[in-house]
């Protein structure tokens, strides 16, 4: 398969896991949510929801060379939306990973930690763009959807062997999720990364 044709295949594929987090989120609205405290700090929750699905259905677009090259215009006043709303949802998660973790504190320290990982890739892009370091703000951006769409990949592996499951309780679901969410996470960011060198080292050789 040629670099083109991986290229396309892995837009799909950020694509369709960007579709999958926007469903899973707007669900949240129509289903009783798995996590009581998501009801007793319902103002956070709704932020970072809500900036999370706008996130989820704009950045994607951001990695066409086709709208930079159309309108570099309408991609830098998006970057600037899209940076400051990822910083919330950044954010918020950590807070909520602090006060309502549905897996307990292992959950705090997994998720709080994948938090504060995306909230540096934002501020990093943030400050390379400001020093007109395009290829490195590039990078950032890479690593901070990249760990965006994680959320999405964590239920689609979760809800098949929460099935498998035969009269799971509350520990093994809550077990089963965290478990899910780290592996996610860590297999997202270490996709960005080998990503980013592959094509880093592309640009250098050409």
């Amino acid at each position: 398969m040629t670099s083109k044709n991986k290229g396309k295949w892995l837009n799909i594929l950020a694509g369709s896991l960007a579709i999958a987090g926007i469903g899973l989120s707007v669900l949240h609205y129509f289903i009783k949510p798995y996590n009581p405290g998501f009801l007793k700090f319902a103002t956070l929750t709704n932020l970072h929801i809500i900036l999370g699905i706008i996130y989820l259905v704009l950045a994607p677009f951001q990695f066409l060379a086709v709208v930079r090259s159309r309108s570099m215009a309408y991609h830098r006043w998006v970057g600037r939306v899209l940076l400051l709303f990822a910083l919330i949802v950044g954010i918020t998660a950590f807070v909520m990973s602090i006060v309502i973790p549905f897996s307990g504190w292992i959950e705090s320290i997994i998720a709080g930690f994948f938090s504060l990982i995306f909230i540096w890739c934002i501020v990093q892009g943030f400050l390379t763009i400001r020093a007109k370091k395009a290829a490195l703000h590039r990078e950032w951006m890479i690593r901070a959807f990249s760990l965006g769409i994680g959320i999405a990949s964590t239920r689609l592996i979760f809800v098949p062997l929460y099935f498998s499951l035969v009269n799971p309780t509350l520990k093994d679901i809550q077990i089963l999720f965290i478990t899910c969410f780290a592996l996610a996470f860590s297999l997202h960011l270490i996709f960005a990364e080998l990503w980013i060198r592959k094509t880093r080292l592309k640009k250098v050789v050409k």
